[in-house]
């Protein structure tokens, strides 16, 4: 008997650990400890501010919403090529005194560390901590706007079906307590994940947060509306939540229900296939001296069916005003189809808030919008009928200045800025003065201009930089 080869015995014994070493191995459970925290129902620790890790889609590029800070507002505009973030860049940021240094130093940082991560996952650079927040904040709007434009989701866990999802962050809704802000992910029209990625924070508001938001995301995603309970003993928290919400709801195209459960309503009798066809959308909120009013329309057909008012100014004498106000104002909006109304006597700041709110909600349906108040100022109204027909009318986020609130609406044409008006700017006092000379020249600078890169009016450094704020919020919307 043929004894076997010594070598022979090394290679065969070395085969068989090595085949046993495949197998166990191959046994190793193949879940992700951070899949099982991914699975989870999107609640945000109340600590945390604007998060989000969700990369870029598409292509171009995009500007974010200005965020406001403590020392200034920051504002971050991205290009995107082929889903990549190529280049950040911040279009506003604080300035004067020691901000100058603290800019000059942050934001380089912040562009590279935008590019690094691909997502508004980002460190704060330290000793500049709400310019750093500003950017972030700003960020993740750009981020939310370039998704959105490229009609892709960030994913968020929902299996087979995330292809499909789409993000998409609401307004910042501010509270007594501090801002609030939600973003949603919805997917076969229906949420599938609802987060807080702003809520109040600090002293007691950590715990009223880490009780009330687990429980509003819950609701959100159960109701598939923003038509959902306050949590008890978190009042503001749960109405900042719920606008914010309604925001976004808005945003993703979702059918949203009602911000408030306060929305006094006109034009409930449109026929069924009326309501099949029309568009329903929210606008932003307009603050005034009294509470905030916002309002929401529905548009069929080019017309506005039905307008009704989510939130209005409330307690005191602020309920019988609004109770007599609001329906005359619905149903003049139904009349007018615009936004060009008449105020209701004896309700001036309700009135100018909802006309506000109108506006923008007439500006997000497509529909074609007369001007929200009677001041507006124009420029270039001598336009062909040919490219008024072809052109598409946009109004801008509000800026606030120091002096009051600036908004610019701007009619764009092949490509091109026709008109510039401001239908909203500081009033009273010097401020009067000061507007009626500058408006007028940057209106025909943001013609001539066609970008929001236009050259302050000497005297106006407050109104200028509002006014630029708007109009670049006004060309983004207008795809220019």
């Amino acid at each position: 008997m043929r004894k076997s080869h010594p070598v022979r015995r090394v290679v065969l014994a070395t085969a068989a650990t090595v085949s046993g070493v495949v197998l166990l191995l191959s046994l190793k459970p193949s879940s992700d400890p951070g899949g099982a925290q991914a699975a989870g129902n999107g609640a945000v620790p109340p600590a945390a501010s604007a998060q989000g890790g969700a990369q870029a889609a598409g292509t171009g590029m995009v500007t974010g919403d200005a965020a406001q800070t403590q020392y200034g507002a920051v504002q971050v505009r991205l290009t995107v090529a082929g889903g990549r973030i190529t280049k950040a860049e911040a279009v506003q940021a604080p300035k004067g005194g020691q901000s100058d240094q603290i800019t000059a130093n942050a934001v380089p940082k912040l562009n590279q560390a935008v590019l690094a991560a691909q997502g508004a996952n980002i460190d704060a650079v330290s000793g500049a901590t709400y310019t750093s927040t500003g950017y972030k904040k700003s960020l993740q709007s750009a981020i939310d706007k370039a998704n959105a434009t490229a009609d892709t989701g960030s994913g968020g866990g929902s299996g087979g079906g995330s292809a499909q999802a789409k993000t998409v962050t609401g307004d910042v809704a501010q509270t007594q307590y501090g801002a609030v802000q939600v973003r949603v992910t919805v997917a076969g029209g229906k949420i599938t994940k609802a987060e807080a990625v702003q809520a109040p924070k600090g002293g007691q508001s950590d715990q009223i947060t880490a009780n009330a938001v687990p429980k509003l995301n819950q609701a959100a995603v159960a109701a598939g509306t923003a038509n959902i309970d306050a949590v008890s003993g978190a009042t503001y928290t749960s109405a900042g939540y719920k606008e914010s919400l309604q925001s976004a709801i808005d945003k993703a195209g979702a059918t949203g229900g009602s911000g408030s459960g306060a929305a006094q309503d006109s034009g409930a009798g449109q026929d069924a296939g009326a309501a099949q066809a029309a568009k329903t959308v929210t606008g932003s909120v307009a603050q005034t001296q009294y509470g905030p009013v916002q309002v929401r329309v529905t548009v069929a057909g080019g017309k506005i069916t039905k307008a009704e008012a989510v939130q209005t100014p409330k307690g005191g004498q602020s309920d019988q005003v609004t109770a007599n106000a609001v329906p005359k104002l619905n149903q003049a909006a139904v009349a007018a189809g615009t936004a060009n109304i008449d105020a209701v006597s004896g309700a001036t700041y309700t009135s100018a808030g909802y006309k506000e709110s109108l506006q923008s909600a007439i500006d997000k349906a497509g529909a074609t919008g007369g001007s929200g108040s009677g001041a507006a100022q124009d420029s270039g109204a001598g336009q062909d009928a040919g490219a008024a027909q072809a052109a598409k009318t946009v109004t801008g986020s509000v800026a606030q200045t120091q002096y009051g609130p600036v908004q610019v609406r701007v009619t764009v044409a092949g490509g091109k800025i026709t008109k510039a008006e401001a239908v909203q700017t500081p009033k009273g006092g010097q401020s009067d003065q000061v507007t009626a000379n500058a408006v007028p020249k940057l209106n025909q600078a943001a013609v001539a201009a066609g970008t929001a890169n236009i050259d302050a009016v000497s005297g106006a450094t407050y109104t200028s930089a509002g006014y630029k704020e708007s109009l670049q919020s006004a060309l983004d919307q207008a795809g220019g």
